[in-house]
């Protein structure tokens, strides 16, 4: 609801309830003290509730795996910046315990970083219409070279990072599927979940703030 012309109310209607195991990643990180976060979904297709730990192993090995999401992060970041934990839990079981593990590795981009508040969007879509249907992360420590005022000029290691993203990973014995979980407004147990279609970079550098220069006034 519009604070300035109350009248006019927003709907947005949520996604489907999953109807598999929906798996949250959580990677933190650490840039002049001050703490990052950038969260992921995935989906295994199994019935929800027959999520385990040895499930949440097998993701976390494929996200941080050759070929998996933590080594095109790291490659996206500036080496200031380092990987300091990661949290895989299951939001459609939330009485399973989460696996938290702190790696305590650095980033592999150019040394030297834009202020802390500087970030680049990845814009994140699915074929959900409304704002339930998409989402973002704000990648932290963007090396100043890679950037030119408030331009992202150098894109080959975050696009590969969002190539890594839009991709399912392979375990032992399950895909994990990229998706994008939804709560309802206000916040409460309601959860809807769809697949991701896209993942966008926006060369105009943003920040964790909604407001991006040129919006709003």
């Amino acid at each position: 609801m519009s604070a300035a012309k109350p009248q006019f109310k927003r709907f947005n209607p949520m996604p489907p309830a999953p109807t598999v195991n929906v798996y949250r990643v959580r990677l933190g990180g650490v840039v002049e003290g001050q703490q990052t976060m950038n969260t992921f979904y995935y989906d295994d297709a199994m019935p929800v509730g027959s999520a385990t730990t040895a499930t949440l192993t097998e993701l976390f090995n494929a996200f941080t795996g050759a070929g998996g999401v933590t080594t095109a992060y790291d490659a996206a970041v500036s080496s200031d910046w380092t990987f300091s934990n990661l949290t895989i839990d299951c939001p459609t079981s939330p009485t399973l315990a989460a696996s938290v593990v702190s790696p305590l590795v650095a980033g592999t981009g150019p040394a030297g970083h834009e202020p802390n508040q500087v970030a680049v969007t990845l814009a994140k879509t699915t074929a959900w219409k409304g704002q339930h249907g998409r989402g973002r992360i704000s990648l932290p420590a963007v090396p100043t070279v890679w950037v030119s005022q408030t331009l992202l000029i150098n894109t080959v290691a975050i696009g590969a990072l969002v190539t890594k993203m839009k991709q399912a990973l392979v375990g032992a014995s399950h895909s994990f599927t990229p998706g994008l979980l939804s709560r309802a407004t206000p916040p409460g147990t309601t959860l809807g979940y769809m697949p991701l279609t896209n993942v966008v970079i926006r060369t105009v550098l943003g920040s964790c703030r909604r407001r991006k220069p040129g919006v709003g006034k």
